[in-house]
C-alpha cells in the first residue's frame, strides 16, 4: 500500500513547477514507444489526431501518466470479438481544452460500476489474465483535477469506452 500511494502522489513538485509547452504528438508517440509490445500483441491501432489543439500548457509528467494509463487500459480491456482500436484526440470545447480517449474494448457498465470508478483499489473486470491493481483511473483522476480540470466517462458494455478530459480553461 504504500508503495501505491507513493507512486499515487507522484512527485508533488511538478505542482509549484511551471507549466510547459508539450506537443502532444511527443507525448502520444513516446507512450505508443514505451507500450509497442502490447500493441503487438493485440495488432491494436492506436490513431492519434491533435490537428485541432496540437500543444497544451501542462505538467509534461501528469500528461504522459495520464496518456499511459488511458492507453494501456483501453488496449488491457480489449473487446476478444474484434482488433482494438484506440482513438486519442484533442480539441477546443468553448474555452475548455479537452483530451479524448476512445476505444472499441468490452466497455464498462456504468449502471454497476459508475460511483466506484476513480475509486482506489476498484476493479471491474476480474475475468483478464492482464493483473489490474485498480489505482490507474484514481490517479489519473487525482492528476487532472489537481490541476483544475475534469473527466467524464461514456461507456457502454460490448460497445466501448470514452474518457473525456477538461485539461484545463483558456
Amino acid at each position: 500500500m504504500v508503495e501505491d500511494l507513493a507512486r499515487i502522489m507522484l512527485d508533488y513538485r511538478e505542482l509549484i513547477k511551471d507549466s510547459e509547452n508539450i506537443s502532444l504528438e511527443e507525448i502520444g508517440n513516446s507512450v505508443l514507444q514505451q507500450l509497442q509490445g502490447m500493441i503487438q500483441e493485440y495488432d491494436a491501432k492506436v490513431i492519434l489526431n491533435f490537428r485541432d489543439y496540437p500543444t497544451v500548457t501542462y505538467s509534461k509528467v501528469y500528461l504522459e501518466s495520464i496518456f499511459l494509463n488511458m492507453i494501456s487500459n483501453a488496449l488491457k480491456y480489449h473487446s476478444l470479438h474484434r482488433k482494438p482500436k484506440v482513438h486519442v484526440s484533442s480539441y477546443l470545447d468553448g474555452d475548455r481544452v479537452m483530451l479524448s480517449f476512445s476505444d472499441n474494448g468490452i466497455g464498462i457498465d456504468l449502471q454497476a460500476h459508475g460511483e466506484d470508478l476513480f475509486k482506489m483499489y476498484k476493479t471491474f473486470h476480474n475475468d483478464k489474465k492482464e493483473a489490474s491493481k485498480g489505482i490507474g483511473l484514481f490517479m489519473t483522476k487525482n492528476q487532472v483535477e489537481t490541476r483544475g480540470g475534469k473527466i467524464e466517462v461514456e461507456s457502454k458494455p460490448g460497445v466501448g469506452t470514452t474518457f473525456l478530459i477538461q485539461l484545463y480553461r483558456i
